[in-house]
Order: structure tokens, then C-alpha cells, then sequence
């Protein structure tokens, strides 16, 4: 009886002080969020928003590559892509690893390619959905990538990467 007694008093006050402790934290959670929408309040407690705006390579940054195909040599595969549409696409282009390397003619563009080629298509000229698929490719390379098709809309869209299978 004595025990229980002692047992219901401490969880009551365990139980009030969770309680406060939990209407605390939601105070500070409350006036902190209020505090960073003060601009010049917020640029000191966030890290984030001290480099906001300044460009990557500002930090002495060497630019490198997102992705490096290990096994890269000097080999080069052949894809024939296809534009699918009702109209010409002269200055529709393929990119090769963000370097503008070959146009279409006439619905239709024959690439080189080695491994680890990324592989874009930069329809930046038209605002009207154009689509591009491989249709035909080396045999040395992934059936991934032999399957690949991209729809562009006035924008560049990757196609993929040029991996050996």
C-alpha cells in the first residue's frame, strides 16, 4: 500500500514534469522559428544561409567530373539515334559530356562514343516535346543504354551513360 502510494506520487510528478518539458521545447521550437525569419538574425545561426548564393568554385574547389568510368580507354562505339517528330530538327544536338558533338539530320544522328560518355540531348531550340531513343548501338555496349529514350520539351535531358557490357 506505502509502495503504491510512493509509486502513484512519483510518476504524477514525472508525468508533470515531461509535460513541461515538452510545452518548453515547443516554445523554443516556436519563437526559434520566429526569430529565423529575421534575416540578419538568421545569417548568424545558420550555416546554410551564410554561403548562400556564392558559387561552389569560389571555395577553391577544383571542378571534377561527377562520375569517372574506371576502365576508361580509347575505344569507340557507334549509337545511331532517332528523333521521334513531325518536324525538321536541325539544331537539335547531342551532347557528349556537356560538349555539343553532333547534330541530327534528318531525323537522325550517328554518335562515336568511348566508355563512360555521358550521353544529352539538348533540345533547348523547340518548345514542343521531341522524342529521341537509340536505334542502334554497338554490341559491346549495356542493353540499358540500347534501349534508352528521352523526351526533350525545350530542355536538356540525359539519355545515359556509355558503360561496356
Amino acid at each position: 500500500m506505502k509502495f503504491e502510494r510512493w509509486f502513484a506520487g512519483l510518476t504524477e510528478k514525472l508525468e508533470h514534469f515531461l509535460f513541461k518539458l515538452a510545452l518548453c521545447f515547443l516554445l523554443l521550437l516556436i519563437v526559434s522559428q520566429i526569430v529565423m525569419t529575421n534575416e540578419n538574425i538568421r545569417t548568424f545561426l545558420s550555416a546554410v544561409d551564410q554561403i548562400e548564393g556564392i558559387s561552389y568554385n569560389q571555395y577553391g574547389q577544383e571542378e571534377k567530373p561527377a562520375f569517372t568510368y574506371l576502365d576508361r580507354d580509347e575505344e569507340q562505339y557507334s549509337l545511331v539515334l532517332a528523333a521521334e517528330t513531325k518536324y525538321p530538327v536541325t539544331q537539335l544536338k547531342v551532347l557528349i559530356n556537356t560538349e555539343k558533338a553532333y547534330s541530327f539530320d534528318n531525323s537522325k544522328a550517328e554518335i562515336k562514343v568511348s566508355p563512360g560518355d555521358m550521353i544529352e540531348i539538348d533540345g533547348k531550340k523547340y518548345d514542343y516535346p521531341i522524342k529521341v531513343y537509340v536505334k542502334e548501338a554497338s554490341p559491346e555496349i549495356k542493353p540499358a543504354l540500347s534501349k534508352a529514350q528521352v523526351v526533350t520539351n525545350g530542355t536538356v535531358e540525359l539519355l545515359g551513360w556509355v558503360i561496356k557490357d
